[in-house]
């Protein structure tokens, strides 16, 4: 999903990195997106100065990206209106 997202046109405006850490047991999985340009930018490691950062394990992620939204099990870090546009837009790439 994360890399099916990158390089779609965003909301004027959205200027953004986001950190994403799936936290699956042998390790978290770091992945990054950015807002740049325009366009969504999508990295499969940790970003330098990222504006938020988002942590959770994998069902926290489904809950958040499935078709009724719930980033209840997620955690946040930094800009929570940053993260909360970076899965708004993930949930409308699916």
């Amino acid at each position: 999903m994360l890399r099916a997202a990158a390089g779609r046109a965003l909301p004027p405006g959205l200027a953004a990195t986001v950190e994403l850490h799936v936290q699956n047991g042998a390790g978290d999985a770091v992945h990054t997106l950015s807002a740049r340009n325009g366009h969504l930018e999508y990295c499969e490691a940790p970003a330098l100065d990222p504006d938020a950062r988002v942590s959770g394990d994998p069902q926290d992620y489904v809950a958040a990206l499935g078709p009724a939204p719930s980033s209840r099990g997620l955690r946040i870090e930094g800009d929570r209106q940053a993260a909360g546009a970076m899965l708004g837009l993930l949930t409308t790439a699916a």
